[in-house]
Formats: structure tokens, sequence, C-alpha cells
């Protein structure tokens, strides 16, 4: 383990809203037995599909449930060895979200909640992306909302 950066592009809807098709992901390799927390977007190897980028919503012993934030269902469990690491930052067109802060962790945990309780209240899923935005950027969009 180097604790390498790679790049990958998101492909597919499963992450919407928070992860757009065209997305870069910077992806930090991780120790998936000491270092994952609740919340954190994973890049792992699947059997049907190349690369899966979900979040993680469970840990039970030696197995990782992931799941997007865009899908209903938890993914068939995966293990420690599958994961090729962490999302770490995100650029979308011309803006970069850095999640590898205390702040983006927390976000990220309160997104796991959302997105398994959006499963029963499928309008909430939306919303998801409003935990990554700044408050500058909140409040230019609520006032651009309701102001003009």
């Amino acid at each position: 383990m180097n604790n390498a950066v790679k790049c990958y592009e998101m492909v597919g809807e499963s992450m919407s809203p928070f992860l757009q098709e065209g997305d870069s992901l910077l992806v930090k390799e991780v120790n998936p037995k000491e270092n994952l927390c609740l919340g954190d977007c994973l890049v792992y190897s699947s059997s049907d599909i190349k690369k899966v980028c979900h979040r993680l919503v469970k840990i039970k012993g030696e197995k990782l449930y992931l799941k997007g934030d865009n899908v209903p269902q938890v993914d068939s469990p995966v293990s420690p060895e599958d994961i090729l690491g962490r999302v770490v930052a995100i650029k979308k067109a011309d803006k970069l979200i850095i999640l590898d802060t205390f702040l983006g962790r927390g976000k990220a945990i309160l997104a796991v909640y959302l997105s398994l309780f959006s499963i029963r209240c499928g309008f909430l899923s939306r919303w998801l992306r409003i935990l990554y935005y700044s408050p500058k950027e909140i409040i230019y969009r609520l006032k651009r909302k309701w102001i003009t």
C-alpha cells in the first residue's frame, strides 16, 4: 500500500445527485481493515462490472456493505480485498470538492442516513448534493431562487 491517488471518471447514475456522470473522482488507496468510516465513497472491483463507486453504509465482521445514493437496495457484501480506494476529492466542471476532511467526513455520514431514509421517501435523494455546498454557495443559491 503506497497511498497512491488515482483519477477515475464517474459513469452512470447510481450516486446521483451527489456524483454526476463525467465527474472526476480522486481516489486514494486505503487499508480497508483500518481506515474506513460509514459514509465513505469507495471504489471497488466487482465481478460483473469493472469498477463501482458506492457509499459505505454498513460494516459487519469482514464484510462491507455499500449502496449507491440513487439506488434503493444495498449491494452484495464486498470483501476488504476488493476495495481499490476511498474518494477523497471530486472535480465537477470548474469546482473541486474535498471530502477527506473532518467536515467532509461528517457530511458523508449524514448522507448515509439521508440516503437510507430516501429509500422510503424517494424525494430526498436529490437534496443530498446540498451537503457538499459551502455555506456561501448555499446562501447564493437560496437568494437566487427566492429573490428572483
